[in-house]
């Protein structure tokens, strides 16, 4: 067990670090450190065009990107989150839904 885990998000928009205490994992961190850049990335669409989140945790990622029965609150909320900022890129460019469903590539 880490002393202390932690971890950070830098960006031109927003800088942010997050000591999440001496009783969690440095997964831990990267999940919420995660859960913060894309809610920062979310409450300021109209200041970026693309958006790319390094995650250094492996197994943050694979939680994140995989479909679990047990995920925590925070796991599902990134996910909410991103879907949201994928619909909303989505609806900027004005794809008509069927293509993406039907999959078609654009």
């Amino acid at each position: 067990m880490n002393d202390a885990a932690g971890a950070g998000v830098h960006s031109r928009l927003f800088l942010q670090n997050a000591p999440v205490g001496k009783y969690l994992t440095n997964y831990d961190a990267e999940v919420y450190v995660t859960f913060s850049a894309v809610t920062n990335l979310q409450s300021r669409l109209g200041s970026f065009e693309k958006a790319i989140v390094f995650i250094h945790s492996r197994s943050a990622i694979k939680t994140i990107a995989l479909q679990h029965l047990s995920e925590s609150l925070i796991v599902s909320k990134i996910k909410q989150v991103i879907l949201k900022l994928i619909n909303y890129e989505l609806q900027k460019r004005r794809i008509p839904m069927d293509t993406i469903t039907s999959g078609h590539k654009w």
